[in-house]
Formats: structure tokens, sequence, C-alpha cells
């Protein structure tokens, strides 16, 4: 386990460039963003799917992985090697929230999906931005605790 001042990251010996991450992040603020305009739940669906494919497995068959791959290539950005593991963590609570923005998307609850919506993209504009990852706050938080009984 990576250790923070009381925050707990899962690890794992897999590793995974920190530039194509943060860029992946900027993506889903702007995929978030056309779900909520179109008011679109296919879109967020398909980026459930995303995170669902970088989330419980290497991540090599997602679309938005392979695009930060590509752009940070593009824009030589270069290599900065980072543990995969709180990313694939991440990735899972991405998914949740894509999700239930989606389930809410088709029961009409806007307001619900505007709201889960608005936190999904300032998680990913903290790690975007500042490469700030709320996961290891959400792992430490709520799965730790139940994890080790």
């Amino acid at each position: 386990m990576e250790t923070y001042p009381n925050i707990i990251c899962p690890v794992s010996p897999d590793s995974i460039n920190e530039k194509a991450a943060r860029t992946n992040a900027f993506f889903t603020v702007a995929i978030v963003g056309l779900a909520l305009y179109q008011n679109n739940y296919f879109i967020s669906l398909l980026l459930g799917f995303d995170f669902s494919l970088r989330a419980f497995s290497s991540g090599q068959y997602s679309p938005l992985r392979f695009l930060a791959k590509q752009l940070t290539s593009l824009l030589r950005l270069g290599m900065k090697p980072i543990n995969a593991s709180p990313k694939r963590f991440a990735a899972g609570v991405g998914m949740v929230f894509s999700l239930l923005i989606a389930l809410f998307q088709m029961l009409d609850l806007s307001l619900y999906a505007n709201i889960t919506a608005g936190l999904l993209m300032f998680f990913a504009l903290l790690e975007g931005g500042l490469g700030f990852c709320m996961g290891c706050y959400i792992y430490t938080y709520f799965v730790l605790p139940f994890k080790s009984k």
C-alpha cells in the first residue's frame, strides 16, 4: 500500500503513464459535458463501459486510453510512470458514476444526473489539472474500513 499522510492507496507491480492518465481525465470531462449537453444516456453508458475496460482489465482495449496515449505521444509529453492500481480503482469509481448518470438520465432525473456528473467532472479536473487522485481518499474512507474486517 502506498501511503500519504493518513491516506492509503492500493498498489500493484503495474505502472502506467501519469501524463496519459491525466489526459484521459480531460477527455472524461469533455465526454460527461457532452452527455449532459445532449441529455444522452447512451454517451454516459459508453463512458461507463470505457471505465470498466480500464478498471477490470489492463485497459488495452479502452478507446479513451488509446486516444490519451496517442495524444501524449503526438505532443511529446513523455513518460512519467505511476502505479496503476489507484488509477484502476478510480476507473471503477468513474464507472459507477457514469452508470448512475446514465440511469438518472433514463429516468429523467436531471437534477441527480447533473449533481453526479458535476462530481465526476470535478474529480476528473482534480486529476487532470493537479494530479490529485480522489480515488485514494474514497479507498481510504469508504473501502478500506470494510476490507480489513
